[in-house]
């Protein structure tokens, strides 16, 4: 589903009926910072004395929730409190929230966890937003995610609507994937010009039946190649290309060089896959989508592309 077609669809969900609809983890989140006392929210400027704290404190004295930009580096925990408020720019904000989206996803113990991200800003611009909101977009519907975002200013808070906080609304959209309006030229600027390959090993047993596809973007054209000969070559369809890279950007967004399952099994004479794209390094084994969404889903979509690419095959 295209990021227009899910902007479209949300224009149409009612989300004033509650003008700010905070969930229970997220109050306790505001409530555990000083920003939120009886059920309601402190007045603006208290908040920079929130910021100047070296960070929230549960109960028990210990942090159990992240917070941007202020307080000390601890573990990733599945909720976060960020703050744009003074100095700090909307954009280096949602980058930090990014990142910060990415560490609660690889963290497994939070797999069936619901993720809160609750954002309070003094300051708003739907150009930086835009920037951001597909991977946003993607976290809510399918890594279990909520935003919360609360413009500040002098005549109280005020919800920004991105997502309505109620999962009901949303049940026809979840597992959807966001799809950008890419045109080849953005996946030219993605590759910065550099080509992509695909590698399957057979694995010890079965290396002959391995094989490599080489990707040559700025040609637009593809060879598949064996440990003995090349194998066949043709151009790549735009549409296939386009899809495959909308599937497949969630990689650049990682921060390791080399990507992998947590659980990737070590048997060398396994038939193995690799993904290099990027300047990265992405590395499976043949898994289903029940077994491991993510890399299920890649083995799928890798596959759809080079069949579609077969299809424009010369030998």
């Amino acid at each position: 589903m295209k990021i227009s077609d899910i902007r479209n669809e949300l224009n149409r969900i009612n989300m004033h009926e509650n003008p700010i609809e905070i969930p229970g983890t997220a109050k306790e989140m505001l409530q555990g910072a000083g920003v939120m006392e009886n059920d309601k929210l402190i007045p603006l400027q208290n908040i920079d004395s929130i910021i100047a704290q070296d960070g929230a404190k549960s109960n028990c004295g210990k942090p159990w929730f992240n917070t941007i930009p202020f307080g000390t580096p601890s573990d990733t925990f599945p909720y976060l409190l960020a703050v744009c408020r003074g100095k700090s720019t909307l954009n280096n904000i949602l980058r930090n929230i990014k990142e910060q989206c990415s560490k609660m996803v690889e963290e497994d113990r939070y797999k069936d966890t619901e993720k809160i991200v609750v954002l309070l800003t003094d300051k708003w611009d739907n150009n930086i937003f835009e920037k951001y909101d597909k991977v946003f977009l993607n976290h809510v519907l399918r890594d279990k995610f909520r935003f919360i975002i609360l413009l500040v200013t002098s005549y109280g808070y005020t919800q920004i609507p991105f997502f309505p906080n109620n999962r009901n609304a949303l049940e026809k959209l979840v597992n959807e994937v966001v799809e950008d309006d890419l045109t080849i030229e953005n996946v030219y600027e993605l590759l910065e010009s550099e080509s992509f390959e695909y590698i399957y090993w057979g694995g010890t047993w079965k290396q002959y039946e391995g094989y490599t596809y080489h990707f040559d973007i700025m040609a637009r054209e593809w060879r598949k190649i064996n440990v003995i000969e090349e194998l066949g070559y043709g151009k790549i369809p735009k549409n296939a290309l386009l899809k495959f890279f909308n599937s497949v950007l969630w990689i650049k967004d990682r921060r390791e060089r080399r990507i992998e399952p947590k659980s990737i099994t070590s048997a060398k004479d396994y038939p193995s896959y690799t993904l290099h794209i990027f300047g990265k390094e992405v590395c499976w084994y043949p898994v289903s989508k029940d077994e491991d969404k993510l890399f299920g889903e890649l083995t799928e979509n890798m596959e759809e592309f080079m069949e579609k690419c077969d299809k424009k095959w010369r030998k």
